[in-house]
């Protein structure tokens, strides 16, 4: 049995443990971290464009790099995206640290959407298993971990294992895009991580080894008017399935008058409005696409310049 005196002793020498423990804890807590620079309530450098809707581009980002907002961050750097990197007690915004990892983003206009790569350098002193995961603001509301008109995930490059070694890592292809449109500007955010991002990842988090890097992509369109996407597989169908209805309407309209077989009337006027329906719903899908050309790509007036931030990357779609 603990005696009055015992007891007291007891706690007071755990009480000076735990006290010990927590200074030395604060002493050795970690200060400097590899962080993201994607601007956290700076300017996006985004034109003064509109979305589908009318809405405007957003001017401020919200993307998250400061720690008070838990921007991605390393503790260590052991493997690296290009030759180094570097640390800092917080955030150094916007686009001001030297990231040298991003050698290619390239887009492939294949398809809609459009089809993207990355094309990293990675340097690595201790190698192990690391992973490369990447988001881009595809729907272009200055934040990451949303998704595109047709639900295209943000989250573009998703915990890819990267046999670390010295060298160019090339991810698999995703979905660069939102619906029709092409971003002509987007903010992304590389992460090279020794362990996995959590799912839906929305540029966040702590992790142990590894670089963040943040790129501000520029797509440069050639004469500032960005490509046409590709027609749709369905309106070509569409056009086909109409121009052969309209034959047979010719058809039937020629035995109509030649034979007067009155009751195919009935069936000329079915397929008349069978051609309607299809014409409106080519009508719709192309309209669809020509407001993407002329909206959705943002392209600035001439006699508005554009904001251009110190490192933009350039790559011509």
């Amino acid at each position: 049995m603990f005696t009055s005196a015992s007891k007291t002793a007891f706690v007071f020498s755990l009480t000076i443990l735990i006290s010990m423990g927590m200074l030395l804890g604060h002493t050795h807590a970690q200060t400097n971290f590899d962080f993201g620079d994607a601007p956290d309530g700076g300017p996006t450098g985004y034109a003064t464009g509109i979305l589908l809707g009318g809405a405007q581009l957003p001017q401020t980002g919200n993307f998250p790099s400061l720690l008070a907002n838990d921007g991605a961050r390393t503790i260590t750097q052991s493997a690296t995206l290009g030759s180094a990197s570097t640390t800092e007690s917080d955030a150094n915004i916007t686009d001001a640290d030297a990231d040298d990892g991003l050698i290619q983003f390239g887009i492939q206009l294949i398809s809609i959407p459009a089809v993207g790569t990355l094309n990293v350098e990675v340097d690595s002193v201790s190698g192990g298993t690391y992973y490369l995961n990447a988001v881009a603001d595809l729907n272009q509301d200055g934040e990451w971990g949303g998704f595109g008109i047709n639900g295209e995930s943000e989250w573009i490059v998703q915990n890819e294992i990267v046999p670390i070694s010295s060298g160019i890592f090339t991810s698999q292809p995703f979905a660069y895009g939102s619906g029709n449109r092409i971003p002509e500007d987007t903010w992304v955010r590389i992460a090279l991580t020794s362990e996995p991002v959590p799912n839906n990842w929305d540029g966040t988090g702590v992790f142990n080894d590894g670089e963040i890097e943040d790129h501000f992509i520029h797509i440069d369109f050639a004469g500032n008017s960005p490509p046409t996407p590709p027609t749709p597989p369905a309106i070509i169908i569409l056009v086909i399935i109409i121009i052969i209805i309209l034959i047979i309407i010719i058809i039937l309209i020629i035995l109509i008058i030649v034979f007067k077989i009155t009751w195919l009337i009935w069936i000329v006027l079915f397929l008349l409005v069978v051609v309607v329906v299809l014409v409106v719903i080519v009508y719709v899908i192309t309209i669809e696409i020509t407001i993407c050309d002329s909206m959705c790509y943002d392209v600035p007036s001439s006699t508005t310049p554009r904001e251009k931030l110190p490192s933009t990357e350039i790559f011509d779609g």
